[in-house]
C-alpha cells in the first residue's frame, strides 16, 4: 500500500507545493509517454527501456532527485492509473479546490501518485518534514510470495550509474512451471 502523504507533518505551504509537484511531474511523464508512443507508432511498437523526463525542481522536496531516467515499462503498464491520479489531483494543483489537511482521501490519492512516480523513477520523493527515506534514495523491492506457478520479477529497469537496487524475494515454493527473477534490465556504467 502506498504511503499516504502525512499532511500533519508537512504544514500548509509544503503540502500545497507537494500536490503541485506531483501533478506537474505526472503530467510531464504522461506527455513524454505519449510522445514516445506517437514517434514509434509510425515505425514499430515502442521499445522498453528508459525515457529521460526531467524532474522539476521543488522546494517542497527534502533533497535533490538522483536522476531523470523514467522506466518506460512501468509507464507502459501504469499509464491509465497515472492518468486517473493526475486527474484527481488536478483541481488542487491548479488552485481550483482548497486542500484540506484532514482530507484522508486526498492524502491517499497523493500517496498513490507519489508511489507510482517513485516506481517510474526508481527513487524516493520525500517532502520536507516527512519521516521517511530522503529524496533520491533508492527504492527497495521486497516480495514475500507463497507458491509461484507463473513468472515473477522483482525489478525490471535500467539502473543508472551510482544508483543502488536491492531486491529481496522469498517464495515458499516455486512450481515446475514457475520462475522467480530478481532483476531484468541493464546497469549503466
Amino acid at each position: 500500500m502506498p504511503d499516504p502523504i502525512t499532511w500533519s507533518a508537512l504544514g500548509g505551504w509544503v503540502f500545497t507545493e507537494g500536490i503541485k509537484f506531483l501533478y506537474g511531474q505526472a503530467s510531464e511523464l504522461l506527455t513524454a509517454w505519449r510522445a514516445r508512443g506517437a514517434a514509434a507508432a509510425a515505425v514499430e511498437p515502442p521499445a522498453s527501456g528508459s525515457i529521460d523526463v526531467p524532474i522539476a525542481p521543488s522546494d517542497a522536496l527534502d533533497g535533490v532527485p538522483a536522476g531523470a531516467s523514467a522506466d518506460a515499462a512501468v509507464l507502459d503498464r501504469e499509464h491509465r492509473t497515472l492518468v486517473r491520479l493526475t486527474g484527481a489531483l488536478s483541481p488542487y494543483a491548479q488552485g481550483l479546490a482548497e486542500i484540506d489537511p484532514n482530507d484522508e482521501e486526498l492524502a491517499l490519492l497523493a500517496g498513490e501518485l507519489r508511489s507510482l512516480i517513485e516506481a517510474v523513477y526508481g527513487q524516493r520523493f520525500t517532502f520536507r518534514g516527512e519521516t521517511r527515506e530522503r529524496t533520491g534514495s533508492q527504492v527497495s523491492v521486497t516480495q514475500v510470495l507463497g507458491e509461484v506457478g507463473g513468472s515473477v520479477t522483482g525489478a525490471e529497469a535500467e539502473v543508472a550509474h551510482g544508483a543502488r537496487l536491492d531486491v529481496d524475494q522469498r517464495a515458499t515454493e516455486v512450481k515446475p512451471d514457475g520462475t522467480v527473477t530478481g532483476f531484468k534490465g541493464t546497469i549503466d556504467h
